[in-house]
């Protein structure tokens, strides 16, 4: 009966990492997760390489974001 003043629909903040699930097809936690998805932008792609897998890649070919810019340059020194 009591009404929370709280919102009880806010997410933590993501964390701006590449989910190991998700690369394996099996993140439960989907639009939940606090890791980044098809949202990691694709090295191959924003660094002017090819993206052998296209239309299919499961990173991000979108514009870069001052976030997404910063992940970009410390993927492009390892692999992932």
């Amino acid at each position: 009966g009591n009404q929370c003043p709280y919102s009880h629909d806010a997410l933590p903040p993501r964390k701006l990492e590449l989910c190991k699930f998700y690369l394996m097809d099996c993140c439960a936690k989907k639009d939940k997760c606090r890791y980044m998805h098809s949202d990691f932008p694709c090295k191959f792609f924003h660094t002017g390489m090819k993206c052998v897998a296209g239309d299919r890649c499961k990173y991000s070919h979108g514009p870069l974001t001052e976030q997404t810019r910063i992940i970009l340059v410390k993927v492009s020194y390892n692999k992932y």
